[in-house]
Formats: C-alpha cells, sequence, structure tokens
C-alpha cells in the first residue's frame, strides 16, 4: 500500500532527526512539530479514516467486530498512535522554546512512535490486509476503492507529500 511507504518515509524523518538529537548535532524541532502536523493530516484524517471508517465497516459486513481480534489490536494502534503523536509535538514545542529537558521526551516520543508504526504497518500489510483480501468477494473489493477514491477526494494526495519532502529536505 503506497499510503504506507509514504508513512515509512516520515518514519525516517523522525529516525534521522532522533540521530541527530542523539549526537547533539544542531536540530530544528519543526522537523518533530512539523512531522507531527504531516502525520495528523496523511496519517490520522487520510489514511487511518479510511481504514476506521470503511475498511472496518467492511469487515464488519463479514463478521469481524471492532471489539474483537484482529481489528481490535490495530484500533488500540491507531490510538496509541495518535497519543504518541500529541505528546512528541508537545515535546517538541517545548524543545523549540530552548527547553533542554524536552529533548529526552522528544527522543523517547519519536522513538516510541517509530517502533509502533513500523510493527502496525508490518502487521496490517502481513495480516490484516492479507486476511480481509483472502475473505472480501471482488464486489466488496470494488466497493471499497470506490469509497477510498471518493473519500481521498477530500485529501488531495500532492499538497500532503510536498510537505513531507519538505521534512525530508531538513534532515
Amino acid at each position: 500500500m503506497q499510503e504506507h511507504r509514504n508513512i515509512s518515509r516520515l518514519i525516517e524523518v523522525l529516525k534521522n532527526a532522533s540521530k541527530k538529537l542523539i549526537k547533539g548535532e544542531s536540530i530544528d524541532p519543526q522537523i518533530f512539530i512539523k512531522g507531527g502536523s504531516f502525520i495528523t493530516q496523511y496519517m490520522e484524517q487520510k489514511h487511518h479514516g479510511k481504514e476506521e471508517k470503511m475498511f472496518d465497516a467492511m469487515m464488519n459486513d463479514y463478521g469481524f467486530e471492532k471489539d474483537k481480534e484482529p481489528l481490535r489490536t490495530f484500533l488500540i494502534e491507531h490510538d496509541q498512535a495518535r497519543s504518541y503523536t500529541r505528546a512528541l509535538r508537545q515535546a517538541a514545542y517545548q524543545l523549540d522554546h530552548k527547553d533542554n529537558k524536552s529533548k529526552e521526551a522528544v527522543l523517547h516520543q519519536a522513538s516510541s512512535y517509530i517502533l509502533l508504526l513500523t510493527h502496525h504497518i508490518r502487521n496490517e500489510d502481513n495480516n490484516l490486509f492479507p486476511l480481509a483480501d483472502s475473505k472480501f468477494s471482488q464486489e466488496t473489493n470494488k466497493e471499497l476503492l470506490k469509497q477510498f477514491i471518493e473519500f481521498d477526494k477530500n485529501f488531495p494526495e500532492k499538497p500532503l507529500l510536498e510537505k513531507l519532502y519538505q521534512l525530508e529536505d531538513l534532515v
């Protein structure tokens, strides 16, 4: 899934920025702040929006309930990612205002986010989506794709990816 590849690119930005911060190199806290904004816009609103509003509904139609496995774990991880993103942005704002104690908080939240999302993407790609493919009919897949295309009209890819390119240039 291309959206997962784009999220993985952001993970690389966070990794590289974290490495520089660990080494004591000069790093603009805006990388983490803008990274958090990208996460909110691209991942939370666009990507998770589709998963939670459309994909999960289709899974429910096929007997998979949101409060039971496997969907339960994925939804919990979405919530964890939201929490890490909020905490990362908050710590980065403090770092941006020269609060040196917040460096550790930025590193902790970035690391937590990186680990969670790396695992989450691998689990969706290797387990959840293949499971759905094995259960969904061709008609269901067509309907889901149609819904995704319609949803994406509200979240054009190009401006969001421009933000990612800018972040990649900063590190």
